[in-house]
């Protein structure tokens, strides 16, 4: 699985096939750091300089095999030196591209085909509810019980806890899944604090989910969100 299918799993219902994901609560945005990791593990892009003198090259600009990741990499192969943070809006931003990605998981069987929910609704049905119940199992050991994770869910959790934002729901989908739910003891405030902090604990080594969170954060809330999480500023590429 890609990283960009497994957020796509997460953020979308099993019992439903409905999207958690909404513009203003920066989905999209995860989904283009979901969607630059997989383009790097591929060899298409790369990353040029540290910090804030970063930029994103176009490596390769032959295509992938993935759907869904050839309909982001359609969006950057021409710029070939860009802004981190642009990539992140070009690979995730907009409602067109969210239904290029989910058509590209449904070929891939990742997803059930698109059924339509009244004038504007759309479902795309969980193929197999069993993985992404595993994916948040592991998550809420990563995020709230301090377990040491691996790469999938190091990068999984970094990505949602920088798309979080103040009210964003990304890490309540992993404190009120039932294959993740709280076992007693921590009110639920302390239990989201604690996995965002883990969460971004995770993200100060990866430079993509900083990028993110660079895409998702305008510049005064990332000179607070920066402070409040001991991150450095000029570590975050632009």
């Amino acid at each position: 699985m890609t990283v960009l299918a497994d957020i796509v799993s997460i953020m979308t219902r099993p019992d439903t096939g409905e999207s958690i994901i909404r513009v203003r609560d920066h989905g999209y945005k995860v989904l283009g750091g979901a969607a630059l990791h997989d383009l790097v593990d591929r060899g298409r892009l790369g990353r040029t300089g540290e910090g804030r003198k970063s930029r994103v090259v176009v490596l390769d600009p032959s295509p992938v095999a993935e759907p869904s990741l050839e309909y982001g990499l359609a969006r950057v192969r021409n710029h070939p030196e860009q802004w981190p943070r642009n990539a992140v809006l070009r690979l995730g931003g907009g409602t067109k591209l969210r239904d290029g990605i989910y058509g590209g998981l449904v070929t891939e069987g990742v997803l059930g085909p698109l059924q339509r929910s009244g004038m504007f609704g759309k479902r795309y049905p969980v193929l197999d509810p069993r993985h992404r119940d595993d994916l948040l199992g592991r998550l809420r050991a990563t995020l709230v019980d301090g377990g040491e994770p691996d790469e999938t869910i190091r990068r999984l959790a970094a990505l949602l806890a920088v798309g979080d934002g103040d009210t964003g729901p990304l890490l309540d989908i992993v404190l009120d899944s039932p294959a993740a739910a709280p076992k007693g003891g921590l009110a639920r405030r302390e239990l989201k604090e604690r996995a965002k902090r883990r969460g971004m604990e995770l993200a100060k080594d990866d430079w993509i989910a900083l990028t993110t969170l660079r895409a998702i954060e305008l510049p005064q809330q990332i000179v607070k969100t920066t402070a409040m999480f001991g991150i450095a500023d000029a570590a975050i590429p632009k």
